[in-house]
């Protein structure tokens, strides 16, 4: 309760995220939309839950777009926007919850050798990394991942450390298409850990 019983802050139902579960966990969808229906009811109601809601998916989206904007690294917002494949890795399933929202954007990399002889391509692909809380008012950053090549596989590790993830990364060389064009390409696969928090991210080969 806040304002001396006017208005009431849920964040979360059975300790789930709204912003992250509700329409996703069935139980959080039908507890939310049974309290917004007794609550338009309320004469003194001040905030309608739903679209308090909807409004926090968009800040959350228009959040990441704006730290791509104004973060300090090389390389143009609108490429991202126009040429960037974006991977919601929180799409992935684990059995337990994820503490922050990560997604990455892969872009071709402007360093390309000739891996396609007479024809185009993409060899390699630089990628960068969001990172957002998953509160109502989350703290936003970007990173570009010192790597080039191709992600080929993810998966996140259980931490019980508080707005930290881990996520296993594999890496081709090269992108599938590359490989698959140029049968004397030589490619290496490697291994990278992932460990971000809310203000920052490292980085390490395994």
């Amino acid at each position: 309760m806040q304002g001396k019983g006017k208005a009431v802050d849920i964040s979360r139902i059975n300790g789930l995220r709204m912003s992250v579960h509700y329409k996703q966990d069935s139980k959080v969808t039908v507890i939310t939309n049974a309290i917004q229906i007794n609550f338009e009811s309320y004469p003194g109601r001040r905030e309608n839950m739903k679209n308090i809601l909807l409004l926090l998916f968009l800040f959350l989206n228009i959040s990441c777009a704006k730290q791509l904007e104004t973060k300090n690294i090389d390389i143009p917002f609108v490429d991202i926007l126009a040429v960037g494949d974006k991977h919601d890795l929180n799409t992935i399933s684990t059995n337990f919850e994820k503490n922050l929202w990560i997604k990455i954007y892969s872009l071709p990399s402007d360093k390309q050798n000739n891996c396609f002889p007479e024809s185009h391509g993409v060899c390699q692909l630089n990628y960068y990394i969001t990172s957002s809380q998953l509160d109502d008012s989350p703290l936003n950053k970007l990173y570009k991942l010192n790597l080039l090549g191709e992600i080929i596989d993810y998966k996140w590790e259980y931490t019980e450390l508080i707005d930290t993830v881990i996520i296993i990364i594999k890496v081709n060389k090269y992108t599938k298409e590359a490989l698959i064009y140029n049968k004397a390409l030589q490619n290496e696969i490697k291994t990278y850990k992932l460990t971000i928090n809310a203000t920052s991210m490292k980085f390490l080969k395994q």
